[in-house]
């Protein structure tokens, strides 16, 4: 699973799909989710009963699966490494 970070829909587009907005960049590269994917985190603070505090991560964060192997080095820039992940597939 490849997790990615933009600062917007129009930079993902951008980034993943063509001029065109609609041929994929990268024909290998599949996107399972072509909408925002809400992500938090834990801020370091707790509530009142000592629980963690979690905030929205900002960003427009999309999951993508490379089966050719390995992430496409040119989406480095937006790649993330969460530590308890939103999904994941068996493999």
């Amino acid at each position: 699973m490849i997790y990615l970070t933009f600062t917007d829909e129009a930079e993902a587009l951008a980034a993943l799909y063509e001029v065109d907005g609609e041929t994929p960049r990268y024909p290998g590269l599949e996107i399972l989710n072509p909408c925002p994917m809400p992500v938090s985190e834990a801020t370091g603070e707790v509530d009142d009963e000592g629980l963690p505090i979690i905030a929205a991560v900002p960003g427009y964060h999309v999951n993508c699966v490379c089966p050719m192997g390995t992430c496409p080095p040119e989406l480095d820039p937006w790649r993330v490494y969460p530590v308890t992940p939103f999904a994941v597939l068996a493999t």
